[in-house]
């Protein structure tokens, strides 16, 4: 699904949502060249749970980890790109919960009493959990893939996704959000801390177009 609209350092690290923000898509990133291993993979959880639990569950569609890398102590299948909670090892497995518990417990944003067996196990089992790929080109090439008269070098898209990378980071530190409450998602809206997938392909065809014009 080619989601519309992207939610910048608001609810998390990056959110997708559809037009009316009545779906969204929780994402958080976390990287390291030496790779994550079972321990760490629990902490990283902590702020999606906490939209898993928080007044605004209803609206979150799904719920996603970026690592740069994992361990081989994670998962039985090193090939996978994207794996589950059920994907782990069994040792993996008891260790990320465990982690995970331990962080919940470690939050004051987390209540205590939401931290059941049953809202952890479902929500453990509801994450993806994803390697990203390891060009960034092969971001930037799925959004003009439609405009097959538009050729583009590698390096031209590597810089296209930095270009996009610094909007997203000017995003972060244009203004504060902390401490603000909603009752809806798209209130987010009134706070310009979103970028539009349409607004990124333009950037995109538009860069490349300059670079090779006709």
């Amino acid at each position: 699904m080619a989601l519309p609209i992207f939610a910048i350092d608001f609810f998390n690290d990056v959110t997708g949502m559809d037009k009316l923000a009545a779906h969204l898509y929780d994402v958080q990133s976390k990287g390291s060249r030496s790779g994550i291993g079972p321990k760490e993979l629990g902490e990283d959880l902590v702020t999606l749970y906490k939209n898993y639990v928080s007044e605004l569950k209803d609206f979150f569609v799904k719920y996603i980890l970026f690592v740069q890398k994992v361990t081989s102590t994670v998962k039985d299948d090193p090939e996978l790109s994207e794996f589950k909670f059920a994907d782990m090892k069994d040792e993996a497995q008891k260790d990320v919960r465990a982690s995970f518990i331990k962080a919940c417990e470690s939050k004051a944003y987390i209540d205590d009493s939401k931290l059941t067996d049953a809202s952890v196990d479902t929500f453990l089992n509801s994450v993806a959990f994803v390697v990203p790929k390891p060009d960034r080109e092969d971001y930037i090439r799925p959004l003009i893939k439609n405009n097959v008269t538009i050729s583009a070098s590698d390096e031209d898209l590597r810089a296209i996704f930095n270009e996009i990378r610094k909007k997203q980071t000017g995003i972060k530190t244009n203004s504060k959000v902390e401490g603000i409450e909603l009752k809806y998602p798209d209130e987010v809206f009134h706070y310009n801390r979103v970028i539009r997938r349409s607004d990124i392909v333009l950037l995109a065809i538009s860069r490349i177009i300059n670079t090779n014009p006709p």
